[in-house]
């Protein structure tokens, strides 16, 4: 399947309606936002991978990766992951960051984010990395270079 995807780059504006169905069917809360750029992750017409980047106060983050449950583990996750990183590496991007769950740390390590402490992010991630506790959501955070 991974060779029949194709990844596409969109502004959160230009498909708003189709992500945010994406997102829902696949279990997450997440919005898209006129100002966050999209990588899709197309089979055919259908979206079946989508990571949003964005900056958050000045701060380049990776935000909300998200595979279609009948597509995990085909290579897809990867596919989108190495698309980011090019998209940094072409845009002279540095030091961006991100929230996984703990269990993604190796995942993101393969584009060089690096598990830090989150004394050592900016403070609205700290903030933000506190809600999720607050949740009971277990997060890491990452920064790449």
């Amino acid at each position: 399947m991974k060779d029949d995807i194709v990844i596409k780059k969109v502004p959160g504006s230009d498909l708003r309606e189709k992500i945010d169905l994406f997102y829902s069917t696949n279990g997450s809360r997440a919005k898209a936002r006129d100002t966050d750029v999209y990588l899709l992750a197309l089979h055919g017409l259908e979206i079946v991978g989508a990571v949003r980047f964005c900056i958050e106060e000045e701060t380049y983050m990776l935000r909300t990766m998200m595979i279609d449950s009948k597509c995990r583990r085909n290579g897809i996750g990867s596919k989108l992951l190495s698309s980011f990183a090019k998209h940094l590496e072409l845009n002279n991007i540095k030091n961006a960051y991100c929230l996984p769950y703990p269990h993604l740390e190796s995942f993101y390590s393969q584009i060089g984010f690096n598990k830090i402490d989150i004394e050592n992010a900016p403070r609205f991630l700290q903030e933000r990395y506190s809600q999720y506790l607050g949740r009971e959501t277990k997060t890491i955070c990452m920064k790449r270079n």
